[in-house]
């Protein structure tokens, strides 16, 4: 009787741990987002334009907003880079760039869903200065 009772416990401890092991991995998963961003060639969000998708992962529990951020997206196979104005998903941030692989000059378009109090449809903007027509890389970030 005592031997069945220490297998007993000893399945109800290995039971126990492969349990918590598996509430541990759900825990942990981490998912995905994805950020869509339209670039327009023109100032005002109007003439030629462009769909793009990014997907940024699940930030840390501790991470800093905009610390977390998608891979770099290359503009290169695009026929034209003479993008002036953008629209994106609300809650996060675009970080574009003037170099390929994310590299150059580079600037951050905010959030602006909050502006004056107000929920817009998307975040909505031109390109600030000397990056208008000139960005070879992206990536979202959150």
């Amino acid at each position: 009787m005592q031997k069945l009772t220490a297998v007993g416990v000893f399945l109800l401890v290995l039971l126990h741990g492969v349990t918590a092991a598996r509430e541990l991995q759900q825990a942990t998963k981490q998912t995905s987002t994805k950020v869509t961003v339209v670039f327009f060639d023109d100032n005002d969000l109007d003439g030629d334009h462009r769909t793009f998708t990014a997907t940024i992962p699940s930030p840390a529990a501790n991470a800093k907003p905009g610390s977390t951020c998608s891979p770099c997206n290359e503009l290169s196979i695009v026929r034209t880079n003479s993008w002036e104005s953008y629209i994106f998903d609300n809650g996060y941030q675009i970080q574009v760039f003037d170099g390929h692989l994310c590299s150059g000059k580079t600037a951050t378009l905010p959030d602006r869903s909050k502006d004056n109090n107000q929920i817009k449809a998307g975040t909505s903007g031109n390109i600030p200065g000397t990056l208008q027509d000139s960005i070879d890389s992206w990536r979202a970030c959150i």
